[in-house]
């Protein structure tokens, strides 16, 4: 059985089972200093110019928004659980860890893009 998945957006891949470093403020910083970069190297003319800078500050809040929260979560009860889980394993964590070596790693996939991969089932 072939399941699709859909691939929304950029994410680093993460390193299962492994105290994760990720920089989400870095980020989310990250992503309205380009914004800003772009807004200054990018003349006042041409199209719509409103409507696309709405578009992406729409677009930047809601990333903010998500990376605030995973980055609050994952730095708080995240690490809470991570604690009272210990070294054990889950077959979960298991699963999750062999995972990510199921995709390609050669494809690059843009926003949009449908993967393909056979069915992994822990059932």
């Amino acid at each position: 059985m072939v399941h699709r998945v859909f691939v929304r957006g950029f994410r680093p891949l993460p390193r299962p089972l492994q105290r994760s470093h990720f920089n989400y403020l870095g980020h989310i910083f990250g992503f309205w200093r380009s914004f800003c970069t772009i807004n200054q190297a990018v003349p006042p003319t041409g199209e719509s110019l409103a409507d696309v800078k709405t578009m992406i500050y729409v677009i930047g809040i809601s990333y903010s928004t998500e990376y605030a929260i995973k980055g609050l979560y994952e730095n708080t009860i995240g690490r809470v659980f991570e604690w009272i889980r210990g070294e054990e394993r889950t077959p979960q964590d298991i699963f999750a860890r062999a995972m990510p070596r199921t995709i390609p790693r050669s494809s690059t996939p843009s926003p949009g893009t449908n993967i393909r991969f056979a069915k992994n089932s822990m059932a």
